[in-house]
């Protein structure tokens, strides 16, 4: 199981990134499964009553669920010759905001990509959570090594995706 994030100021690209990323892997013959830390899980109009802190306790027993089914289809393939037939798992969250995002990532030994689009859309004044990241990123207080990827989504869609296109394999298969 892969766990990658996006981070971002808002309207940077990450939504659009981690659906291509979702559909990039479908397309190659993996799990993908879409996820959130807000408070809003991703394709939800009615808000959760539960805490960043909650959020990920929740994602946290998730997770390892997760890991503790995969384990057991894989061994239930191999016990009839059908490893081929295995689909990894790789949840893709769209939204890192903080740094202890960040953290909780690198926990379960996942990656977290910056979408950068500063040349192509007007920095907010931290109209949203998901600017705090983005913002504290931008003015040195944290550096961009917290990254694993910078993806620069200054371009063309098509140019983000050709981007992606290289990026998404490298990220599942480190």
């Amino acid at each position: 199981m892969r766990v990658i994030g996006f981070a971002g100021y808002s309207r940077s690209g990450k939504t659009h990134c981690s659906r291509y990323m979702k559909s990039w892997c479908e397309k190659h013959g993996y799990n993908p499964i879409e996820m959130s830390f807000c408070s809003v899980p991703v394709g939800a109009n009615v808000p959760m009553k539960v805490t960043h802190e909650q959020r990920q306790e929740e994602l946290t027993v998730l997770f390892q669920n997760l890991k503790k089914e995969e384990k057991e289809n894989y061994a239930k393939l191999c016990k009839y010759d059908l490893e081929s037939e295995f689909k990894e798992t790789i949840i893709i969250i769209d939204d890192v905001s903080f740094l202890d995002d960040i953290e909780f990532l690198k926990k379960h030994s996942g990656y977290c990509c910056f979408v950068d689009a500063s040349s192509r859309i007007e920095v907010p004044t931290m109209k949203t959570v998901s600017d705090h990241l983005a913002r504290s990123v931008t003015h040195g207080k944290y550096p961009l090594t917290l990254f694993n990827r910078i993806i620069d989504n200054n371009g063309t869609q098509k140019q983000t995706r050709k981007i992606l296109e290289y990026v998404i394999p490298n990220l599942i298969c480190e």
